[in-house]
């Protein structure tokens, strides 16, 4: 093989440091070189470095390139020498040839050297070429994704809009073919147990939207392993598989895909597409993209689910609130009135426009605004749940109403984020007048129970004298009669003193009767002697005629207590006795009456075999009512307290008022 340059023109001579750098510089070149004279006739070559010369370099030396090269690169080469000699400009051609079996691509740069010759440099740049085109290739994918996605923004856009998951669905199948550029699509979403899919849109054989509600199919294995809680959102593409219609009958043969359609939780269903009619094949790119608006899809589903429910719940609300009775109400921290139900006409006689944006404050009876305020700061602050509070409200004719409002945060209950208070409001005006009739009735009830008492008592008290003054003086009269036919002297003395003997047992026997009865009916020491001597009367009777031991105790000593307290105490400790005799069976009990902290309190204990609350409603019943109603007429209270096996214990609560003395005696 020669060395290019080593030809010269005769006389020259080169130095030699020069020659070696030539020769060297030229080794390090990597393309081929050629030395080529004007006609194109090869002069002098140097091969490259990774690949042999074409063909042998004896071929082609002192010969035109073109009747060695193909002859479109031979015509090439022809025309890009002329230009270098007649321009003496640099020339870059490009061409690609077949070497062993594969395409490779070259750059030759010509260049004229001297008026008869020029220098060739060819280059392989089939790898260049070969990235130059996978970069022109990536950028037209992502130029064609970033196009896509765009779209799909503005699809989503458009989709968000849609009024109903119905048309939500309809509008996703045909944005999806004429903007996304999807051949065939349906939507199938997952029925309640999950073993079936539901249609609900998708595309007829000849791209026409199609409303496929009310078809099923049945969830294969694949199928099933997309539907999968979390399970990877990527798309399953088959190629040459039967295509179906939404009846499962063939229609085709193609590529299809289908890929699980995510709402943020769940896989809900499957979005599915073919190539039945254009036939273009499901690439990657189509794949990532499907990928894309299925979760798109997913995600707008969920929130139009939830739009929609909210709707139905504020139709809801709204249908409640504009036909509840109660004034139902929103307001604001410092209440102002943001929503007011149509019963406000009814409960203020204001249209509900009337009232909106003012503050409820100022409907508020001013004695009432700092109490309620005080309320809605505690609800506001978390130390409440819920406000109940009974207040007045100013109506259109300046009339006050009385109101129960009930009132709970909406939204958050911590500040901030709190999106208002709901107040259901009722007119309670006519439940307070009731309220009141009845209190009154009732106070007229106890005045005329308290009257009956006392007129009863009187009664009482006048039979008691007569039959203690008239009935026993007669009585006694008698008795003393007797005794003076007794001292005298008949013939038949013996029976005449049995007999008088006898009447006189019987006139004692009547005396002590009207005695007891005059004292049942309001013993004489009550009046005389007082509350507790009364007591104490009563005990040691009851114990002589029971044998149940009856321990009486009074604190202070010297407690004396007027009408009608004392009268209602005496009752109650005789009605208490009588029970104790009765259902205790103890032989053991005790009576107290003590005077502090401005009250009187008097206490009936036994040791006996008590009750059960239930138990109370029994026999014992009626007395309990009347010692409890005769101690509510001096607006005391009556206390009691029973365990079975412990004892029965009554205990009578009355304000001191002006019934209790104290007397000290010398």
């Amino acid at each position: 093989m020669r060395s290019l340059g080593s030809d010269k023109p005769a006389g020259f001579r080169m130095p030699q440091g020069v020659r070696a750098w030539t020769q060297a510089l030229l080794q390090a070149i990597p393309d081929m070189l050629f030395r080529i004279t004007r006609e194109g006739v090869t002069l002098d070559f140097k091969p490259a470095m990774d690949f042999p010369p074409l063909v042998a370099e004896e071929e082609f030396l002192g010969k035109p390139l073109g009747s060695v090269l193909p002859p479109p690169l031979a015509a090439l080469l022809t025309e890009t020498t002329e230009k270098a000699f007649s321009t003496r400009q640099l020339q870059i051609i490009e061409y690609e040839m077949e070497i062993a079996g594969r395409t490779r691509a070259y750059e030759a740069r010509m260049m004229a050297s001297s008026p008869l010759e020029a220098l060739l440099v060819v280059r392989d740049i089939t790898e260049r070429k070969q990235t130059e085109e996978r970069l022109r290739a990536t950028d037209e994918q992502q130029r064609r994704l970033t196009e896509r996605l765009m779209t799909l923004y503005e699809v989503n856009n458009s989709l968000s809009r849609a009024e109903t998951l119905e048309d939500l669905l309809r509008q996703a199948v045909v944005l999806g073919r004429s903007r996304l550029g999807f051949d065939r699509m349906s939507v199938w979403l997952t029925g309640p147990d999950g073993s079936y899919l539901e249609g609900t849109f998708g595309t007829d054989e000849q791209g026409r939207p199609r409303d496929e509600r009310g078809c099923r199919i049945r969830t294969n294995p694949p199928i099933a392993e997309s539907l999968k809680p979390h399970a990877p959102s990527s798309a399953v593409r088959k190629e040459g598989a039967d295509l179906h219609n939404h009846h499962l009958a063939v229609v085709g043969r193609g590529s299809s895909a289908w890929v699980p359609i995510w709402d943020g939780q769940n896989n809900i269903g499957l979005l599915m597409i073919d190539n039945l009619i254009h036939g273009q094949p499901i690439t990657d790119e189509d794949c990532r993209l499907l990928c894309l608006y299925a979760s798109m899809l997913g995600h707008l589903y969920a929130r139009k689910q939830m739009e929609q429910e909210l709707r139905r719940s504020e139709q809801r609300y709204r249908l409640l609130a504009d036909h509840c009775s109660d004034t139902i109400t929103v307001h604001t921290a410092d209440n102002t009135l943001s929503y007011v139900s149509p019963a406000v006409r009814g409960l203020l006689g204001y249209e509900p426009e009337e009232v909106l944006g003012s503050c409820g404050f100022d409907f508020i009876h001013p004695d009432d605004v700092e109490r309620i305020a005080t309320e809605i700061r505690d609800l506001i602050d978390g130390k409440i749940a819920t406000v109940s509070v009974e207040y007045r409200l100013r109506r259109r004719d300046g009339r006050y109403v009385w109101v129960e409002s009930q009132g709970r945060l909406l939204g958050e209950t911590q500040v901030p984020g709190w999106n208002g208070i709901l107040n259901v409001t009722r007119d309670t005006t006519a439940r307070k007048s009731a309220e009141a009739q009845r209190l009154g009735h009732l106070e007229q009830i106890r005045q005329l129970t308290a009257d009956t008492g006392k007129t009863l008592e009187r009664e009482r008290a006048r039979i008691s004298r007569e039959l203690h003054d008239e009935l026993g003086g007669l009585l006694t009269a008698l008795n003393m009669n007797l005794a003076w036919l007794g001292d005298r002297e008949f013939s038949d003395q013996s029976g005449i003193r049995t007999h008088l003997a006898e009447a006189r047992e019987y006139v004692r026997q009547i005396t002590a009767s009207v005695r007891h009865l005059s004292k049942s009916l309001r013993p004489p020491v009550l009046d005389h002697q007082g509350l507790v001597a009364a007591v104490r009367s009563y005990a040691a009777d009851f114990q002589e005629r029971t044998g149940v031991h009856c321990e009486v105790s009074a604190s202070p000593d010297d407690l004396s207590v007027n009408d009608p307290a004392a009268t209602v105490v005496f009752r109650v400790v005789q009605e208490a006795l009588t029970n104790v005799a009765r259902h205790a069976g103890t032989r053991w009990c005790e009576v107290s009456l003590e005077e502090a902290s401005g009250e009187l309190t008097v206490r009936i204990q036994d040791y006996g075999v008590g009750a059960v609350p239930d138990a109370l409603a029994g026999k014992q019943s009626l007395g309990i009512i009347g010692m409890r109603e005769r101690v509510a007429l001096l607006n005391g209270s009556l206390h009691i307290e029973s365990e079975p096996g412990s004892g029965f214990c009554v205990t009578a609560r009355l304000p001191l008022q002006d019934h209790v003395e104290r007397e000290r005696t010398s």
